[in-house]
């Protein structure tokens, strides 16, 4: 029953996304309310499509092809459903609370929810891809690759939410430190699931986040905000050059692995922690 439960419900997320301005206040939010200088330029939102594409045949492989989606290998496959549930639910909340409404305190708290929701689902993908076992393409692109691409978006969005809400307590754009310490946080995120969790995806979305950064050139940004503007994007460049350094290293360690044989030793230490049933 639940996985029809989900397919429904991601159908009512769709829409409401499609229509996520319906009731959106007609006056213009202050430019600190709606903006950071820690966001993207506007086209690295299109990376939604291709999340809600994948995510679409996530659904309905869970729906009709159940043996196909990543579901079938879990212990508690009914509890990896409800995590899915929940974040098709604060997903439209979170459509009510920032467009509609403009509570975007609450609309952060709302965020991290969905980050969470989505947290137990990305740490089982993240385990079967550490203790190696092997994974059909089918279930991977029509089941896996959703979860990977949502979380690791859900992770930048969670910061440019966090980002809008504190200036809005604020009262106005925040310190060159904070948004630095904002990129450094997501970038460990993005680093931390490249190297201990073997995942290119979040490498990549994280890259793509950090490029879009760095090439915004738009922004109502002037003065002293446009001059740390400039330099977040400096700190962006440098990022986004670190994350791509290690997703080339991961990768041709990882053709080296596969055609030699090799095995670091110390990396089953390292990675244990993270194992969980």
């Amino acid at each position: 029953m639940l996985p029809y439960v989900n397919a429904a419900l991601f159908a009512l997320q769709l829409f409401a996304n499609a229509n996520q301005n319906a009731f959106s206040p007609k006056d213009a939010p202050t430019p600190f309310a709606n903006d950071t200088p820690v966001r993207p330029a506007g086209y690295a939102f299109l990376i939604w499509l291709v999340i809600y594409v994948f995510t679409t045949l996530l659904v309905v492989t869970d729906a009709f092809f159940p043996r196909h989606a990543f579901y079938s290998t879990a212990r508690d496959p009914t509890f990896l459903r409800a995590c899915f549930t929940a974040s098709c639910v604060v997903n439209m909340l979170w459509i009510v609370l920032f467009n509609w409404l403009r509570w975007v305190h609450v609309a952060a708290v709302d965020l991290v929810l969905m980050w969470l929701s989505l947290l137990p689902l990305y740490l089982f993908l993240t385990k079967a891809a550490l203790v190696g076992s092997h994974v059909p393409w089918t279930q991977y692109v029509c089941s896996k690759l959703a979860i990977r691409l949502y979380f690791s978006w859900v992770s930048a969005a969670v910061m440019l939410n966090i980002a809008i809400a504190a200036q809005t307590s604020h009262g106005g754009y925040l310190s060159l430190r904070a948004y630095v310490a904002m990129l450094a946080v997501l970038s460990t995120v993005v680093l931390v699931g490249v190297v201990y969790g073997r995942d290119p995806v979040i490498g990549v979305v994280g890259l793509w986040a950090l490029v879009a950064l760095a090439k915004r050139s738009d922004g109502p940004f002037t003065g002293a905000v446009h001059d740390d503007f400039l330099k977040v994007q400096a700190c962006a460049t440098l990022a986004a050059s670190l994350v791509g350094a290690f997703l080339v290293i991961t990768t041709v360690r990882r053709i080296v692995q596969r055609h030699t044989g090799w095995v670091s030793v110390e990396s089953g230490d390292v990675t244990k922690p993270f194992l969980f049933a």
